[in-house]
């Protein structure tokens, strides 16, 4: 931490800075910190006062979504009927909000019709 002085019309008031310094946060392990911060004066019958800092880790999309398996199967029927749903597929991704699910968007990357002649 660092401190630095400001002086008032009525007195003093020291600041403090929380510096990360060699931390490296990761969101997905853990998104919130408390820091407690106190704080004494030395007068003659000192006084002490004390907060709670909740210091929130903000999301990076560093993660991407990811299916829980590897391909998917499906079968439709000849002749079937139009708009049936053939598959259903979901994904998941570690990230929170918009970087997460909240902005995801499904689409078809190839479709492949293969056709038997006899």
């Amino acid at each position: 931490m660092r401190d630095s002085v400001v002086t008032s019309g009525s007195g003093s008031e020291t600041e403090y800075q929380l510096v990360t310094g060699n931390v490296v946060f990761d969101r997905e392990r853990v998104d919130t910190y408390r820091v407690a911060v106190g704080c004494r004066d030395l007068g003659g019958s000192p006084q002490s006062s004390s907060v709670d800092v909740r210091v929130v880790v903000g999301d990076l999309n560093d993660n991407a979504p990811a299916f829980p398996v590897a391909s998917y199967a499906a079968e439709v029927t000849e002749n079937g009927e139009v708009g049936a749903e053939v598959v259903r597929v979901a994904a998941t991704d570690a990230d929170a909000g918009w970087n997460g699910l909240g902005n995801v968007e499904h689409f078809l990357v190839t479709v492949i019709y293969f056709c038997h002649i006899f």
